[in-house]
């Protein structure tokens, strides 16, 4: 299928936005022997034997191995923002293997190949490992705020498994772990995105190029105030900013399969946005930018705080609502009507 300006628009955004949270320094590295207060061991990984999350991907007990947390970092981490607090940050990184009984395996390896599954933050092996109790950890970095679509928010009220505060801490309550395959869990505080509608305005003067304007919700659901109000600074604080909007016909995305491995055409975000030409082999050579989106007016729109039934406990859940316009010069006078082919990365050429 050949994508156009809001699907481009919405994972241009969301990879925007993903960026700049890891800029902020919204992760947590995960070390091999990184222990919890309990002297849980943080790195490790434990087989996943869920019947159902086997039956989605055909697989047999002891090749799904996940590890506490979602959300595996598997971009190249950009620079953090300036802040004598951030100076003090770790440094993010990409998993790249795992150890198994002290020795490390990268996914390649000879004996224990596998792949590594980013956003279910697990690992697959080609087979089976069936020895429970063998040690296998890994050295990752996990994301703490997710970005969903709307459609994946309506997914989990769906099916009522919406996160609560009471049920994150995966060391208590019955050390919970979460199924490292279902689309139904997914731990707060989580960034909802969608694209709500769209008016046309006036043409530019000049070139009569027609302005587009799309309005991006970003729906903020978090545990506490103080994250709420965070991500509210960080999502509004994009008000007159520019964004790449990527073109994902010709430029690769950063997973692919249905293990969410890293792509083996992986680009790094910084030259998908600093429009550096692509290395091909298909599209070689040609730049990965269609458009631009001028984001020309935020607004928070909406504050709630959602309580326990019990009076014995605190709030649930934060949430926010932060509505913006972004502005796009689609179409142009010269080339036909929906797409503006000088602008899609085709650099003016035709096959």
């Amino acid at each position: 299928m050949f994508h156009k300006l809001r699907f481009l628009m919405k994972h241009s955004w969301r990879e925007f936005l993903d960026q700049e949270l890891l800029r902020d320094g919204n992760y947590d590295v995960i070390a091999s022997g990184t222990a919890f207060y309990d002297s849980t061991d943080l790195s490790q990984l434990v087989p996943d034997t869920d019947s159902e999350v086997l039956a989605e991907g055909g697989y047999l007990a002891g090749q799904v191995w996940q590890s506490l947390f979602q959300n595996w970092v598997y971009q190249n981490p950009p620079a953090l923002n300036p802040s004598v607090v951030l100076n003090h940050w770790p440094t993010a990184f990409r998993a790249s293997g795992v150890y198994i009984d002290g020795a490390f395996r990268l996914e390649d390896d000879a004996v224990y190949p596998h792949s590594i599954d980013h956003i279910n933050g697990r690992v697959i092996f080609d087979s089976a490992i069936t020895d429970f109790d063998k040690l296998i950890h890994a050295d990752f970095t996990y994301k703490t705020v997710q970005i969903l679509s709307l459609r994946e928010f309506n997914n989990q009220l769906k099916f009522g498994v919406l996160e609560q505060q009471y049920k994150t801490n995966p060391f208590t309550a019955g050390q919970l772990v979460y199924p490292s395959g279902t689309p139904k869990i997914a731990p707060l505080p989580i960034i909802f995105i969608e694209n709500m509608g769209r008016t046309w305005g006036e043409y530019q003067l000049g070139d009569r190029s027609l302005i587009g304007r799309d309005e991006l919700v970003c729906e903020i659901w978090a545990l506490d105030e103080s994250t709420r109000d965070n991500l509210i600074d960080l999502v509004s604080y994009q008000q007159r900013k520019s964004f790449p909007i990527i073109n994902y016909n010709i430029a690769p995305f950063p997973l692919s399969g249905l293990k969410n491995e890293l792509s083996p055409d992986y680009v790094p975000y910084i030259s998908l946005a600093q429009n550096e030409p692509l290395p091909g082999p298909a599209f070689s050579g040609l730049n990965p930018i269609a458009y631009r989106g001028f984001i020309e007016e935020t607004e928070v729109v909406d504050l709630d705080s959602f309580f326990s039934e019990s009076t014995t406990q605190q709030d649930v859940f934060e949430r926010a609502i932060v509505r913006m316009t972004v502005e796009t010069y689609p179409i142009m006078p010269v080339t036909p009507f929906g797409f503006d082919t000088a602008l899609e990365g085709m650099n003016g050429l035709e096959d």
